[in-house]
């Protein structure tokens, strides 16, 4: 039918108006001036927001277009905010043009992991995959926007994962096992080991994963540390991206997580990748984590944990403002929320750990004096502020 009525040869008789039809202005925008209706969203976006004011509308009348200044390319950390507020699809995302179509995605409410902002986001996802994230409104984060690096993280979630159970054999390979088989080793070492077990809790992982943590240190009288404070500082900008890398550092100030695991012998580290080379110094370590990192490497079990996009949880962000994540995706394989897996630990030694995160998140609040305003119910759509 397509033939019949519209494939045909045009029958305007004037010379037609042609504007780019495909000008990349960077790595990550493309440029489409036949569908460009010049209303300088991205215009004012870039003299009112980011103000590098890198987007111009340039010639007269009908034959006006959006372009970059000379020969120029967008150097703008935001510049996917574009593809967002362009009308028309005018602008469009390089990483996620012609990649699915957008009404095929499920958006799932979540919280960007990349720095202390915790920018709210949709993680968009289909089949099983997460597709791409997008920023989504919270007005006392992070507005309407969201950096392109933290758009990014997104390619990560499928990278280098772990996705079952992995103990050291005999011949010093790590070779994968069941859950129950490595719990089990787990507990039996850290019984062995009672009075020099030291457990690391993350800045990196949920408000329930590290109070989960502190609950099973308290039923074992292992000691409790937590990632060095300069382990993951970047650079920051005036927008919304901060120099702490990462998302939960707040959180665990305010769980009260500190302490010293330099005397330990057996350690449990979880969600960070700290120096490799702390594991020549320990009789036994185990690493909770989502990817086959340097130190997971090194570990005598490594146990398979979800990213913040396949786990109900919650963070606390720089201002203290606590936002839940929800599961976008499906973990891969056997991984399991770093507050499940603690919880099995916790099981084989005798400690009772909750492993729904809304039980736990309840438990913080009784606990911390700084969540006890907070119900979980109360974290939906735009998190709620911890006491000062």
């Amino acid at each position: 039918r397509y033939m019949e009525f519209s494939g045909q040869v045009s029958r305007f008789r004037e010379p037609k108006i042609e504007k780019p039809k495909r000008k990349a202005f960077s790595d990550l925008i493309m440029y489409d001036g036949e569908r460009c209706i010049l209303c300088s969203r991205c215009v004012r976006f870039c003299d009112e927001i980011t103000k590098d004011k890198e987007l111009g509308i340039f010639e007269r009348g009908a034959h006006s277009v959006v372009d970059t200044f000379g020969d120029g390319k967008l150097t703008s950390g935001y510049q996917l905010c574009l593809a967002d507020i362009c009308p028309v699809g005018a602008l469009t995302s390089r990483d996620f043009r012609f990649k699915c179509r957008a009404w095929y995605l499920t958006a799932t409410p979540s919280v960007c992991t990349k720095c202390a902002r915790g920018c709210s986001i949709l993680v968009d996802s289909k089949d099983g995959a997460v597709q791409r994230y997008r920023p989504r409104k919270n007005p006392d984060v992070n507005a309407f926007w969201m950096c392109d690096e933290g758009r990014l993280t997104y390619k990560e979630i499928a990278e280098n994962r772990v996705t079952e159970p992995l103990v050291r054999d005999a011949s010093g390979k790590l070779v994968p096992v069941s859950w129950d088989e490595a719990v089990a080793l787990v507990v039996k070492k850290f019984k062995a080991a009672q009075g020099s077990v030291g457990l690391v809790a993350s800045a990196f992982e949920t408000n329930e994963a590290n109070f989960a943590l502190k609950k099973l240190a308290e039923a074992m009288g292992a000691s409790l540390g937590t990632t060095p404070a300069d382990v993951a500082m970047g650079k920051g900008d005036d927008l919304l991206k901060l120099a702490d890398k990462t998302p939960n550092r707040t959180g665990l100030s305010m769980l009260g997580l500190s302490g010293d695991v330099s005397a330990a012998k057996a350690l449990f580290v979880m969600g960070s990748d700290l120096a490799p080379e702390a594991a020549a110094k320990l009789d036994f370590l185990v690493v909770a984590t989502p990817f086959l990192t340097p130190l997971a490497e090194k570990a005598n079990v490594v146990l398979p944990t979800a990213h913040a996009a396949e786990q109900f949880g919650s963070y606390t962000n720089f201002q203290k403002i606590v936002q839940k994540t929800e599961r976008g995706v499906a973990a891969p394989g056997g991984a399991l929320p770093a507050y499940q897996a603690i919880s099995k630990i916790g099981e084989g030694l005798g400690a009772k750990i909750p492993v729904c995160p809304a039980a736990l998140f309840k438990a913080i609040t009784a606990e911390a004096e700084a969540f006890s305003d907070l119900t979980w119910a109360m974290l939906d759509p735009c998190g709620g502020p911890c006491k000062e």
